[in-house]
């Protein structure tokens, strides 16, 4: 295992990407490998992404994730926050017992989960129940038109492909 990463390079891998410098520049300056630094830069952007302020948008998004009754962790994955924060910020708004699920003991209501395709019966990753058809049968003209049987997008596709 690796060393810790400091303040000090993380400050300098930050200062280096705003002023344009290489990759291979900046792996020198802080004395890691390029494959590092190109993680660490990801890793600080994803740290701040998750910092960032809530938006309109982000609380619509929260309330519409709320009433699919997903749990804290899913709601959390899905906008990129951790989970103790948007517990934090349901309560702000006022979002009653957010998160809670009113599944049958031992069930998940809506979990997300890899699912059969209704039209072409590949598995997908599905998002929650109410996602039951993956993206490339949505994107036929037999779905488009809302045809009764099936997409007739079976295309020679089998097993298992991740997607919503």
């Amino acid at each position: 295992m690796g060393t810790w990463w400091t303040k000090a390079q993380d400050a300098a891998i930050d200062r280096m990407t705003e002023d344009g410098a290489a990759l291979e520049e900046i792996a020198a300056a802080v004395h890691r490998g390029a494959a590092q630094v190109e993680l660490r830069r990801a890793q600080l952007a994803a740290l701040r992404h998750a910092e960032r302020p809530w938006s309109a948008a982000d609380d619509a998004e929260l309330r519409r994730l709320k009433q699919l009754r997903l749990g804290w962790p899913a709601i959390g994955a899905a906008l990129g926050r951790p989970t103790e924060k948007v517990k934090q910020r349901a309560a702000d708004l006022g979002l009653a017992g957010g998160g809670e699920s009113h599944a049958k003991p031992g069930q998940v209501a809506g979990a997300a989960k890899m699912r059969r395709c209704l039209c072409c019966q590949v598995r997908f990753y599905s998002a929650g129940i109410e996602n039951r058809v993956c993206n490339p049968c949505k994107g036929t003209e037999t779905w488009r038109i809302g045809g009764a049987t099936g997409c007739g997008n079976a295309g020679g596709r089998v097993g298992m492909r991740a997607g919503t």
